[in-house]
């Protein structure tokens, strides 16, 4: 399928990188961008930036976090159905991910101003990627181990306290979980793992519990996967489809839920060095809207129009 938009954004930041972008749709005909900038992992110079999509194009770049000397990264957005935006991203509190923790700060203005950050769970090492979903009233957010390579899922209940899920993910030593609701209300868990396969989990209870990670069929480098239900109801998975190496970026798609896939459709590929970290959402328009990192200099963003992929369209 064709996409209706391409651009990219934050590469005026060179040399510093960019990496792990996160999109959310603000309402008004807005998305709010971000994704963190550094030296080099876990620098003490890393920030985190934001940009605004209107009209066709991207605004000036935000830094709402930057703590000096303090590392951060891995942010991502989320706009509730309260019109609340939330910003998480990780904290390193020592020398590296495993010294993580996880913090949030929120927005009334969609993500023009921002409150205090505060931190969601006192588990030393857990960190973020992915977007979260409401269910029931509640917000999951996916989250994983560093140190013990553990999927797992914060879930914020309805009294606002946030309570941690999902250890029996672990038994496949996965990272960065993407979440999506099955069409017969199950919770279907994707993740990156060492085996060369996307890892696969399930939740029947509304993600207080998962069955354990198992490799799928799926072709995956240990490299991060998105999941998204498009508004026609296809799940559509997006990240490397080899067993080594993030030269190619691609989708599948399945519309039976994830019982068989397409095979994969590329989205863009390089000779050499990294195209990764999808980040994906449906807008309040039904178009798809992707970020992904393009060799750790730039952000890019596709747009797919609503329907493009129930529709069978495919790129010439």
């Amino acid at each position: 399928m064709r996409p209706t938009h391409v651009s990219t954004l934050f590469d005026e930041l060179t040399p510093r990188s960019v990496h792990c972008a996160t999109i959310t749709d603000v309402g008004g005909g807005e998305l709010l961008a971000a994704c963190y900038a550094f030296s080099y992992e876990t620098s003490p110079d890393s920030i985190i930036v934001t940009s605004r999509f209107r009209d066709g194009a991207w605004g000036p770049i935000a830094t709402p976090i930057d703590y000096p000397g303090i590392a951060v990264g891995n942010p991502v957005l989320y706009m509730d159905s309260e019109g609340i935006v939330h910003l998480f991203f990780v904290v390193v509190m020592g020398e590296g991910w495993t010294d993580a923790y996880v913090v949030q700060a929120t927005s009334r203005d969609g993500g023009r101003s921002w409150g205090n950050a505060n931190r969601v769970h006192e588990r030393r090492g857990l960190m973020t990627k992915t977007r979260p979903i409401e269910v029931d009233g509640r917000l999951l957010l996916p989250v994983y181990d560093e140190g013990q390579w553990c999927s797992m899922v914060l879930v914020r209940e309805r009294d606002g306290i946030w309570r941690l899920h999902g250890d029996t993910t672990s038994r496949g030593r996965t990272l960065q979980p993407a979440i999506v609701a099955r069409s017969d209300g199950c919770l279907d868990m994707y993740s990156r793992g060492r085996t060369g396969r996307v890892f696969h989990a399930l939740s029947v209870d509304g993600g207080y519990s998962w069955t354990a990670s198992r490799p799928t069929e799926l072709p995956n480098p240990n490299a991060g996967v998105e999941a998204l239900r498009t508004q026609g109801g296809a799940l559509m998975l997006i990240g490397n489809p080899a067993t080594m190496g993030r030269e190619r970026l691609a989708f599948q798609v399945s519309h039976d839920d994830g019982r068989s896939w397409s095979e994969p459709l590329d989205i863009e590929t390089v000779d050499d060095g990294e195209l990764s970290y999808p980040y994906a959402i449906l807008d309040t328009q039904g178009f798809i809207q992707l970020l992904y990192t393009r060799q750790r200099t730039e952000i890019v963003h596709v747009v797919w129009s609503p329907g493009s992929l129930d529709e069978g369209e495919m790129y010439a």
